[in-house]
């Protein structure tokens, strides 16, 4: 009888410790642990420290994302308006844990009082769209 691993099966069943492997080889891909990525990394975490972006932080501010988004007035969402569902899907806009607030007027009949409906939708996983080949 082969007596299993038991903290490599541990973390191997892990999805934390999973995803925090894929992060830090994404990390690393892109260069974050270079000499000069991490100089200038620690130049810039002690000047956000010492103050030297709060003026611009403060004029930027938002009490809700999107607030200071510039839309044509009267547009359901400003420039993505323009562009469908499954546009953005492919154009990789959606990640995994996204929360979305999807809006909707209407107005009955073509007459009368305008309803607006809203509806918050969290991005919860991908599938593939794609069946494979039969052959």
């Amino acid at each position: 009888m082969e007596i299993p691993n038991l903290p490599q099966q541990a973390l191997k069943s892990n999805s934390a410790f999973r995803a925090d492997v894929r992060l830090f080889q994404e990390d690393l891909a892109a260069g974050r642990y270079e000499k000069q990525w991490l100089e200038d990394a620690k130049l810039a975490s002690e000047e956000r420290a010492s103050g030297k972006f709060d003026d611009w932080k403060e004029k930027n501010r938002e009490d809700f994302w999107g607030q200071k988004q510039k839309a044509t007035w009267g547009a359901n969402a400003g420039e993505s308006s323009q562009h469908s569902l499954s546009a953005l899907v492919a154009a990789g806009c959606f990640e995994v844990g996204d929360v979305w607030l999807l809006t909707r007027g209407y107005r009955p009949g073509g007459v009368g009082n305008n309803i607006t409906v809203e509806k918050e939708a969290k991005v919860r996983r991908f599938h593939s769209l794609v069946s494979p080949r039969s052959n």
